[in-house]
């Protein structure tokens, strides 16, 4: 694996160093999909979504980014989240991956963090990250 970071301009003459290594990719669908038909019986009608009676539904994926834009899938939504309602669906959608977030959080901090240290930041701030200046 490949870390996909870049150097980057900043201001008044600093650069950065920023890049992925986790993310959650999801994708939502409303109800009778999103797919649309053409049907070659009743050219009339173009191009129309067909509603197949399916239920507002996602799915959600933890991806571990790979280098040169490729990732790996870690874990994903067993099938297909289901609702009556887009609200129903994003809630869910959002607990699992908040579910993924505590999970890949404790498998890092168990690497890096001594056991029953507080977690901090630079110079042993708390790890709320302050303010950034300009410059």
């Amino acid at each position: 694996m490949k870390l996909e970071a870049k150097w980057e301009d900043d201001c008044c003459g600093k650069k950065d160093y920023d890049g992925r290594i986790l993310s959650i990719s999801s994708r939502y669908w409303p109800r009778g999909g999103s797919a649309l038909t053409f049907d070659t019986a009743h050219p009339e009608l173009g191009l129309h979504k067909h509603d197949h009676g399916s239920k507002p539904s996602a799915k959600s994926s933890l991806l571990i980014w790979t280098g040169d834009g490729d990732y790996e899938t870690l874990a994903e939504t067993d099938g297909y989240i289901e609702g009556e309602t887009f609200e129903e669906v994003a809630a869910q959608v959002e607990a699992w991956a908040q579910e993924q977030m505590d999970k890949a959080v404790a498998i890092l901090r168990a690497g890096f963090v001594t056991p029953n240290a507080a977690v901090t930041g630079r110079a042993g701030l708390p790890a709320k990250r302050p303010p950034r200046p300009w410059c």
